[in-house]
């Protein structure tokens, strides 16, 4: 592509992001203009019917009052007219407004003041007139008048909580075009960036090195970036010099642009999903989070192909750029994916959108939000979606359908899995993605089909089983899985939860029948047996303490908690909150110590717990006899010092943060035990904590800053702890 067309391109996607804007704020503000009108003319209408009634009642009372001092019928015609006047309203009102509260109640004082009047009437004009309209008449007419009243006071109400209704209507007309304006300006910056980097930069590299040749016979040296006219002129004035073309050492710092490049691709596979999003919103009968998701899907797609359109591809990476990449991809996924929250606004602030995002692509699960049913299905969708993405890894879904890419996908995968993580995938690098995706997917799949089954809605079940594979722990409804009381929904959901905390590699070598499987892995069969274990312990402890009436009962709710923990998904069937100090530190310790390295878990892992123990034994025996050799076995394979060192000191690092982000979140007068839970669940990446924190609580009452720090401690963890710090040196990466 030539200059003039990235120029072209570059300009017609700043176009097209503000003539959507535009379209969206278009009909987010007429529709807040036609509500505006409607509730305006309505109200109007409501106190000039009121009005018209209490003057109909009146005119009636004046002649009725002039019957009774005349003792004649002389006033007859305005009482007639009286109540014509009064029938026509009603007449009205039922028609535009009779879903109205306070309408019924006109109606039947009316009908019951027309009866005492007509009987009154009928009877020829009584001679005790006066005791009649004081005794019987008066009462009805204050029955009549005072529902009139109260009809209006009720219209007013009304209205107020229609004016709420605008005043949310509001924000959403006017949010689109305040991130559109902000995302406008970020894609203005970007273009500048890559026009300096493209076309300024090179043509003043190239007059510099042309005037050093020719005034100093200095080599002429020119690194261009592309494939397009700048390229070709440099290769002129080199052919025209005859002089050897430079090739620059792609290793010796990290370049920006390509690390953009590939960031870019993760953008458009969360664009992609952002559509889905939005095309479930569009089934649902194109519900409130349509345009936010629809305009969220723009902007993500126009961030994402900037790169693509100005960075030449196929070129190699660094380890550096690599991992610069999976954290730039991370980092920017979770902050244009919060753009859908603050579009739709609801409960949504700035740091409650950050929190949600951050927690969901961790697949935490924990939520800022106190009513998640609230949200709208397109919003629920993507809310489990983030889950699904960062569970097995946002880089890993590109790197399986990307092209061969040679070392730069080994970089790049190598980055995104742990050391732990691929100890059981005997594949190369791209079998090893194809096994993670297919298990995932398979796994959701089957999960679905089953929840359907046992009576979940098609909505719920893809939602809940995105959280499930992905032991994400966000649920579609305010009471997790609880919700829903079912024994079959619980027993799947647990079954699925702990299979997901194994290593994905085992998995898929129990299935195809290889020597390398889980009934052969000493991790995963110290996973699931302690896992159990200590749902027995908890189960016997609260059936003793009379929580529960009997042991399966106790068993049954124990169960689903500590897998729910132990892999790291969050769901809950109890408020684990209220249950003994026993059961509570159970719950903790498996928190910390999670499920198997290779699954989509957080926490220490399974495989450095069970490796600690063994070099703590180690480390006895050796001290009782010095002069032998003890060697560490896992899996019947000897560990190497290092392998042993290493987690050893990343358990002690885990421990070290943990103490330091429960001081900083107790700094802001959170108490203990919630400090501490919080910082464990963030950490471990679980979701769940006790306290202020429990499993049917949410973090919606927490400060913006203890949310910000809780995110910072998720991606501790996400990122286990070596790889996020490595951010911070990528400079002196070689």
């Amino acid at each position: 592509m030539g200059l003039k067309n990235k120029i072209r391109l570059g300009f017609l996607s700043l176009a097209l992001l503000l003539f959507f804007s535009g379209i969206i704020s278009y009909f987010e503000l007429s529709r807040l203009s036609h509500s505006t009108h409607s509730m305006l003319g309505a109200s109007f209408r409501n106190m000039e019917l009121s009005k018209t009634m209490l003057d109909a009642v009146q005119d009636q009372n004046t002649a009725l009052l002039q019957m009774i001092v005349s003792g004649s019928r002389n006033s007859d015609s305005m009482l007639i007219v009286g109540r014509q006047k009064f029938d026509s309203s009603m007449r009205e009102a039922n028609v535009l407004i009779r879903d109205l509260q306070g309408f019924d109640s006109i109606y039947a004082a009316n009908v019951a003041y027309n009866r005492i009047v007509d009987a009154y009437l009928s009877d020829s004009l009584h001679k005790n007139s006066v005791g009649w309209y004081v005794n019987i008449y008066e009462t009805s007419y204050a029955d009549l008048t005072t529902s009139i009243k109260n009809f209006m006071v009720s219209s007013q109400r009304i209205m107020d909580v229609k004016a709420q209704r605008l005043e949310d209507n509001a924000y959403r007309a006017t949010m689109p075009g305040f991130i559109a304006l902000l995302i406008g300006i970020l894609i203005v910056v970007v273009f500048f960036y890559f026009i300096n980097l493209y076309y300024i930069s090179p043509v003043l590299k190239i007059t510099d090195a042309l005037k050093n040749y020719l005034n100093s016979k200095i080599p002429f040296k020119v690194n261009v970036e592309g494939r397009d006219e700048m390229f070709r002129l440099k290769e002129s004035i080199e052919k025209l010099i005859d002089q050897q073309k430079s090739k620059r050492n792609e290793y010796s710092d990290m370049r920006l642009n390509i690390v953009l490049r590939y960031i870019g691709l993760i953008l458009l596979l969360n664009a992609a999903f952002l559509l889905l999003s939005a095309c479930v919103s569009l089934l649902n009968g194109m519900d409130t989070a349509f345009y936010p998701l629809l305009q969220s899907f723009l902007l993500t797609a126009i961030l994402g192909a900037f790169p693509l359109i100005f960075v030449q591809g196929g070129e190699q990476i660094s380890s550096s750029e690599g991992y610069g990449v999976v954290v730039g991809a991370w980092l920017m996924s979770c902050l244009m994916c919060m753009l859908p929250y603050m579009l739709w606004g609801g409960e949504f602030t700035l740091a409650d959108a950050w929190f949600e995002s951050v927690s969901g692509f961790t697949t935490t699960g924990s939520t800022s939000l106190s009513n998640v049913e609230a949200l709208p299905k397109g919003l629920l969708f993507w809310r489990a979606s983030t889950h699904w993405l960062g569970g097995v890894g946002v880089v890993m879904f590109v790197l399986v359908v990307l092209p061969s890419m040679g070392s730069t996908k080994m970089r790049l995968s190598s980055v995104e899995l742990s050391s732990m993580a691929k100890d059981n995938f005997r594949y190369r690098t791209q079998k090893t993605l194809q096994i993670l995706i297919v298990v995932y997917v398979g796994l959701t799949l089957i999960q679905t089909v089953l929840l359907k089954i046992v009576g979940m809605g098609w909505f719920d079940a893809v939602c809940n089983s995105f959280s499930t594979i992905a032991t994400g722990g966000f649920c579609t409804r305010n009471s997790s899985i609880a919700s829903f009381n079912n024994a079959g929904v619980e027993f799947i959901v647990m079954f699925f939860m702990l299979v997901s905390g194994l290593h994905f590699g085992l998995i898929y070598g129990t299935l195809t029948g290889k020597n390398n499987n889980i009934f052969k892995s000493e991790i995963s069969k110290y996973y699931i047996f302690s896992t159990l274990a200590g749902g027995v312990v908890i189960a016997i402890s609260l059936w003793l303490t009379d929580i529960y009436p009997n042991i399966w009962i106790s068993l049954r709710y124990s169960l689903f908690q500590i897998i729910s923990v132990a892999s790291t998904t969050g769901f809950a069937t109890a408020d684990s909150s209220v249950w003994t100090p026993l059961a509570i530190v159970v719950l903790m310790l498996f928190t910390i110590q999670c499920a198997c390295a290779g699954s989509t878990a957080g926490g220490i892992k399974c495989d450095r717990i069970l490796l600690s123990f063994k070099a703590m034994k180690a480390a006895i025996i050796q001290r009782q006899h010095p002069n032998a050799i003890i060697r560490v076995k896992l899996n019947g394979v000897i560990q190497e010092n290092n392998t042993v060192n290493m987690a050893m000191l990343f358990i002690v690092l885990y421990l070290m943060l943990l103490g330091i982000g429960t001081v900083a979140v107790a700094a802001f007068g959170i108490d203990l035990e919630t400090s501490f839970s919080m910082t464990v669940a963030s950490m471990a990446n679980a979701g769940a904590g006790f306290g202020q924190v429990g499993s049917m609580g949410n973090y919606h009452e927490m400060p913006g800053m203890v949310k910000f720090i809780a995110t910072i401690m998720m991606l501790l963890g996400r990122f286990e702890i070596f790889g996020f710090i490595q951010l911070f040196f990528l400079n002196k990466w070689k």
